[in-house]
């Protein structure tokens, strides 16, 4: 059997979310025209596996529709973006040699303080 390509399930999906459309509208209509709640609420189960095969539907097309686009970027703004992970990356170490130096200060101050409280 050959493999479907991403626009032929997007096909087959928005055909099943139809079907199941339909099942969910018939079945609102018949709650609209036969009022007994007993056959209400025997008609609710399936109304709601129609509302989820809508809503199961409608993600997998956007998540198949997402997945065909593509973006181009230019060298020149790769190279950007290039420096600047770059530069975020120096950053981000600097921070954390600051922190480590700060709490190391911090540790030995701590240290030195009960060191002076415990002579008095």
């Amino acid at each position: 059997m050959p493999r479907l390509s991403a626009q032929d399930k997007i096909e087959l999906l928005k055909k099943a979310r139809a079907a199941a459309q339909a099942v969910k509208e018939e079945i609102e209509r018949q709650n609209q025209n036969e009022i007994d709640p007993d056959a209400v609420a025997q008609r609710e189960p399936a109304l709601q596996r129609a509302i989820i095969e809508i809503q199961d539907a409608d993600e997998k097309v956007d998540d198949l529709e997402a997945s065909q686009l593509s973006v181009q970027v230019d060298d020149s703004d790769l190279d950007r973006l290039t420096r600047l992970a770059a530069d975020l990356d120096a950053k981000i170490a600097s921070n954390a040699l600051l922190n480590l130096g700060v709490e190391s200060l911090t540790t030995v101050l701590n240290g030195v303080a009960n060191v002076k409280s415990a002579l008095g």
